[in-house]
């Protein structure tokens, strides 16, 4: 609790009405990218990907991430650029152990340990802090997996 004094009256204000949220809105991802749209992995670690991966992400933080075999979906959370990514549930279109799973989840994890993101005009380019990078571009309104 915290004491304000007003003139000669003394007001009880509980903690919690006087601290201030640690972000907004405003610092979060969303505001910083299109939202419902399509981005396309370009690059992984400097290289052309193998396999298509899509990134989505709504104006409420809920992203998804999908490759032809696998999407992971999950919340963004934390003060742009750096990010708190947490994952929410895995849906395989492919049997466990195919050849098709075990060629996405590997990009797929890869996204879940980035750390930071940065937009520049029409990409997305993800880090991990420890020299993996994973670029996205932006492409239209196609909010299918790839």
């Amino acid at each position: 609790m915290r004491f304000l004094r007003s003139g000669t009256i003394a007001v009880f204000v509980p903690a919690f009405v006087c601290a201030t949220a640690s972000y907004t809105q405003a610092d979060t991802v969303v505001s910083h990218i299109k939202t419902m749209r399509d981005y396309d992995l370009v690059e992984i670690d400097g290289k052309p990907p193998i396999r298509p991966l899509r990134f989505y992400i709504g104006e409420n933080s809920a992203f998804a991430i999908c490759g032809h075999c696998l999407c992971a979906t999950g919340v963004m959370k934390g003060r742009y650029p750096k990010l708190r990514i947490k994952p929410t549930s895995a849906s395989p279109a492919c049997a466990w152990g195919s050849p098709g799973i075990d060629a996405d989840s590997p990009m797929v994890q890869k996204f879940l340990s980035m750390k930071q993101v940065s937009s520049e005009e029409s990409s997305l380019v993800f880090v991990d802090g420890k020299g993996g990078e994973m670029r996205f571009e932006l492409g239209g309104a196609n909010l299918s997996p790839p």
